[in-house]
């Protein structure tokens, strides 16, 4: 193993613990999305769409500010 190769693989696992945190969240936004239960289709549509095409980002606005509006559809 060179010393390029070492330095790929340390930025690698160092990108990749540092995203686990985002993965996740986005994850859990996608899972709570599908298990809402809500008259909103079209917002549920939505914010899966803005999750899915916005990894990082869309799974956190989702669960600052997505959930609350899905659930005050409930009511």
């Amino acid at each position: 193993m060179n010393l390029h190769t070492a330095i790929d693989i340390k930025y690698f696992l160092v990108f990749s613990i540092l995203s686990l945190p985002f993965i996740l969240i986005t994850f859990w936004a996608i899972i709570d999305l599908i298990r809402a239960q809500t008259k909103a289709i079209y917002t549920k549509f939505l914010w899966l769409v803005v999750v899915v095409l916005i990894p990082y980002l869309g799974g956190i606005c989702y669960l600052l500010f997505g959930r609350k509006r899905i659930q005050r559809h409930n009511l």
